[in-house]
């Protein structure tokens, strides 16, 4: 009989380490959640030697400096299908949002023609 860890991890990926310790005080011990170790997705190697890792995306994690390389880490760890459709609609999905900040945030003063 082979042994089956009964812990499962779950990375978190979080806008800030805050809103992963909130999530975890939150969570830890819920029925959701029970057996589940958390896994605070800080930097882009955290995937280094996973295959189909289970996650959530949780908070400000959009407006993370490192984020579209920590997706492109992600996407190479996806062996499934259906994970690998989801991590790259989540990466178009951050791109799509960064372009649209920039061009919200973009304001005009003064007249366009430097009068």
């Amino acid at each position: 009989m082979r042994y089956r860890n009964a812990w499962t991890v779950l990375y978190v990926i979080a806008g800030t380490k805050k809103e992963f310790n909130d999530f975890v005080l939150k969570n830890v011990g819920s029925d959701r959640y029970r057996d589940t170790n958390f896994c605070w997705v800080g930097h882009c190697d955290v995937f280094k030697g996973q295959v189909n890792p289970n996650g959530i995306c949780i908070g400000t994690w959009k407006d993370r400096p490192d984020i579209l390389d920590i997706l492109q880490s992600l996407l190479v760890t996806c062996r499934d299908q259906p994970k690998f459709d989801r991590a790259l609609e989540l990466g178009i999905m951050v791109t799509k949002y960064k372009q649209s900040k920039t061009a919200d945030s973009s304001v005009m003063f003064g007249s366009p023609n430097g009068a």
